[in-house]
């Protein structure tokens, strides 16, 4: 906050100085000591060019104090009183009730319902409107036990948050879905820093593509990497029924995994955290494709960009599990723009197709998990190709396609770079 220099006591000065220095106090504003003050105007008075130096160190604090006082006229700091699924434009939903978070200045707080008889009280707040407000938390509130969804209907816009986001323990940030198009993604961009508590969760599962569009018995679900049985993403799935075409971007994933024909297998959706400062994830970010009764779909898309990544939490962009037939694995790229290595990141990161303990009979294959950090060129990072050690039968002959030169893969014709079994790990300088 601006240091103020406004007169020479508190109880000295002309009257209307008196009002305005007590105003400024009752305010919260900080003034400078009046001692001080009186020190340096002394000193300055000595100065035959004392005049001239102290009208414009005035004219400059006034102008600052305005700009505050103006700025802090219009923040607001808004906290969510509802403890049912509510609109977040809906300004009865906050406290106080005047309007709702929507500008620059506003503040967001979502508190977790009490919840003191374990009766697994929740409920859902839907965002409709991009976000372009101040700071966001969302959960984490102290002695309450119930949990709090965070539904993005944003569209592929960018909510922003000029400082800091955090999601909370018992929190849970995902986007509307499932869709037949690409219609909505989570992408949150914070000036500062984005933090994930260990029971909070960014989670995409079941928001991509949905599954039944129905076309005959050899019919697929929907998005470009839709097949009867398998969803693709980035990687291939077994030759029986296989439609979909593998598709998205290595370095910049957004897309969502493919889905199925029938049995309830949606697709895992998208992700997109940016952070100026930096990401602290205890928790999971989750874009994980599913099981439908007899078949499974691909995994999703997250795209991490911050000043360093830190924490302990999982980063899963697996495919969907479902016996004889599995999704592929979705895309993760993460980049590190003041860090070398995910030295301070000790948790995991996946987009394997399937667990290893499932037979993997009639499955799929990886995804793909791109690094960047400060010390490398500009999209010459690390690639990692791993599917976890999941055996696939000795004649299979899908893999995860990859360019050479690793330029965004679009489709399956592509093979000079494949995972093996065992997975692939593969750098290039």
């Amino acid at each position: 906050m601006a240091e103020i220099i406004i007169c020479k006591n508190e109880g000295g000065g002309d009257k209307n100085d008196r009002i305005l220095y007590h105003s400024l106090i009752a305010q919260g504003v900080f003034l400078t000591s009046p001692t001080l003050w009186n020190k340096k105007v002394r000193s300055n008075m000595q100065n035959k060019n004392s005049k001239r130096t102290l009208k414009p160190i005035i004219t400059i604090t006034l102008l600052s104090l305005l700009f505050s006082l103006i700025h802090n006229a219009f923040a607001v700091d808004y906290i969510w009183n509802s403890t049912a699924n509510g609109n977040w434009e809906d300004a009865s939903n906050w406290t106080p009730s005047t309007g709702y978070p929507s500008t620059t200045e506003d503040t967001a707080t979502i508190n977790n319902p009490l919840n003191s008889e374990g009766d697994g009280s929740s409920f859902t707040v839907t965002v409709s409107t991009p976000l372009n407000i101040s700071a966001l938390t969302i959960g984490g509130t102290a002695g309450h036990e119930g949990k709090v969804t965070v539904v993005f209907a944003t569209g592929l816009e960018t909510n922003k948050v000029s400082q800091n986001i955090t999601i909370g323990n018992l929190a849970t940030v995902t986007h509307f879905g499932p869709n037949t198009t690409l219609a909505h993604a989570v992408r949150l961009h914070a000036g500062g820093d984005i933090t994930i508590a260990s029971d909070a969760s960014v989670n995409v599962e079941n928001k991509g593509y949905s599954f039944y569009k129905k076309d005959g018995n050899n019919g697929n679900g929907y998005g470009p990497g839709a097949g009867r049985d398998n969803g693709r993403y980035a990687g291939e799935t077994s030759e029986q029924y296989a439609v979909g075409k593998i598709h998205g971007s290595i370095r910049k994933p957004v897309d969502y995994g493919g889905s199925v024909w029938y049995s309830g297998a949606n697709s895992a959706g998208a992700i997109q955290l940016i952070a100026n400062g930096t990401i602290t994830l205890a928790g999971n970010i989750y874009a994980r494709g599913s099981a439908g009764s007899t078949c499974a779909s691909a995994g999703g898309s997250i795209h991490l960009e911050c000043a360093k990544l830190i924490g302990s939490g999982s980063i899963n962009a697996r495919g969907g599990i479902q016996g004889q037939y599995s999704g592929s694995g979705g895309r993760i790229a993460i980049y590190q723009r003041k860090a070398s290595g995910l030295t301070d990141f000790t948790g995991t990161l996946t987009t394997a197709a399937t667990d290893a303990e499932v037979p993997n009979n009639y499955g799929s294959t990886c995804g793909t998990i791109y690094i960047e950090d400060a010390s490398d060129t500009p999209g010459e990072g690390t690639l990692i190709v791993d599917n976890a050690n999941v055996t696939k039968p000795t004649d299979a002959t899908y893999y995860t396609p990859l360019n050479f030169t690793m330029t965004d893969s679009t489709n399956s014709s592509d093979k000079s770079l494949h995972a093996t079994e065992e997975g692939l790990k593969s750098s290039q300088a």
